[in-house]
């Protein structure tokens, strides 16, 4: 007769369930107090403490927690396919990235030699945490440049105003070094196909997986493959019609294929099916407007802010006689997209709101991108900034031969890319909005009439 489940595991799902990670973290604690052989307990509170742990290598109490109950569950249970995944999605977090991938692996060897260990939705998040680590190289590779004469940190004549001064100075003379640079971004195809196995793998055990979802669809529309990003977005708004981002998605392929107006009638449909914090969030448009009025924005009532959108729309809106707003689907287009993009899945903050997916929403895509190996002999006082040591990248994002790059910088593995402070970088960025908060570029040539032509009913 099978051991009965203790009613404190119960409890505790329940409490996960309703995202009460708090007093769940509380009872699953009890419970291994109670019950010190019960593995799924062990294994739940490694894999909650997972979950919600920091990154920052400062930041250890709940990683450590994690990795001693994941370590007494497995003493437990070895073979356990969830408590595998667990630990090596900790191991990612802690940047040990060999164990990661061994315990990844080990784990889709147990499930893919005994299916039933796991149900659709456990298999389905396995395979999208194998994605994600593969993802990880994947992103690292992608843009990545060999120069032949690395960029000018420094030059004599304008040492005092801080790294890759001549990028801010002289950006066309700036700019020729990247001209012979090779792009190698091909070096990671197979990351890439692996990566998109793990999410076809993903979606195919849980065709409503969110994460697989996003991360694949958002990768075949930067590769331009978007009949096939179009295809993925249809069966997931098939598989899940009341989750947004199938919506979101179709309206990011469209803009792409210069269907606009479908591409706004998507949109809203996303809008209309999102909770109120995603709602707002894409509502929200105060990363278009200047400075100070930003800030009036954000403090003012809803139905205020609701109105200010409403006139900024009208008034920006290139050609009446269209059925949609092209500026309008331009934003919502580049919101979607930094979300997901520049998006750490396991932190759970929008993408849109990471210093990379400020300036794509404001400005839009870059021409040029240049990711290249920062140098590891750099000694920090030379650039001002301990922290721009070697062992990452510098990410450079063009947007004209003759401006200023936006450059970033970001540890290898790392998600979050930000900028190079002693760069000038981001106080271009801010000096730029506060004269020209966005800029917009529609699908087709606009005449340059003094007043728009118009019908009116």
């Amino acid at each position: 007769m099978a051991a009965q489940t203790p009613a404190l595991y119960e409890e505790a799902q329940a409490e996960l369930a309703a995202n009460d990670t708090a007093s769940a973290l509380v009872t699953l604690r009890r419970l291994t107090e109670a019950e010190p052989d019960f593995a799924p307990g062990w294994g739940l509170l490694g894999s909650t403490l997972t979950a919600i742990a920091s990154d920052v290598a400062t930041d250890f109490k709940q990683r450590r927690e994690a990795e001693e109950a994941l370590r007494r569950a497995l003493e437990l249970d070895p073979r356990d396919p969830a408590y595998l995944a667990a630990f090596g999605r900790l191991k990612r977090k802690q940047q040990i990235y060999l164990d990661a991938r061994r315990l990844l692996d080990r784990a889709i060897d147990e499930i893919e030699k005994d299916p039933g260990r796991l149900d659709a939705s456990e298999r389905a998040e396995l395979w999208f945490q194998r994605g994600l680590f593969i993802e990880d190289a994947y992103l690292d590779g992608l843009h990545y440049h060999t120069l032949p004469n690395p960029p000018p940190v420094q030059t004599p004549d304008c040492s005092g105003i801080g790294t890759f001064c001549m990028n801010f100075t002289r950006p066309s003379q700036f700019n020729e070094y990247f001209l012979p640079a090779f792009d190698l971004s091909e070096e990671v195809e197979d990351e890439y196909e692996d990566m998109a196995e793990a999410f076809q793998r993903a979606l195919a055990a849980d065709p409503a997986h969110r994460g697989a979802f996003r991360r694949q669809a958002i990768h075949l529309v930067d590769r331009g493959d978007l009949r096939e990003a179009e295809r993925l977005a249809r069966d997931f708004v098939e598989a899940a019609p009341e989750e947004p981002w199938g919506y979101l998605i179709l309206g990011l392929v469209y803009f792409r294929s210069s269907r606009d107006s479908l591409a706004e009638v998507e949109f809203d449909r996303g809008i209309e099916r999102a909770s109120p914090r995603i709602a707002s969030h894409y509502l929200d448009v105060s990363s278009l407007l200047q400075e100070a009025l930003a800030e009036a924005y954000t403090k003012a009532p809803a139905d205020q802010r609701r109105q200010l959108e409403g006139v900024l729309w009208r008034k920006s809106d290139p050609l009446y006689l269209t059925p949609g707003n092209e500026v309008r689907v331009a934003h919502l287009a580049r919101v979607t997209y930094a979300d997901i993009m520049f998006e750490d899945p396991t932190h759970g903050t929008w993408g849109a709101e990471t210093e990379q997916g400020i300036i794509y929403v404001r400005y839009g895509p870059p021409e040029r991108i240049f990711k290249i190996r920062r140098d590891p002999t750099l000694e920090a006082s030379s650039v001002s900034q301990p922290n721009v040591r070697g062992g990452g990248r510098w990410i450079f994002w063009n947007y004209g031969m003759d401006v200023p790059n936006f450059i970033f910088q970001k540890q290898q593995r790392y998600r979050h890319a930000s900028h190079v402070f002693s760069s000038g970088s981001k106080q271009q960025e801010e000096l730029t909005r506060a004269n020209q908060p966005a800029v917009f570029r529609t699908h087709f040539d606009l005449m340059d009439y003094p007043a728009q032509i118009a019908r009116f009913r």
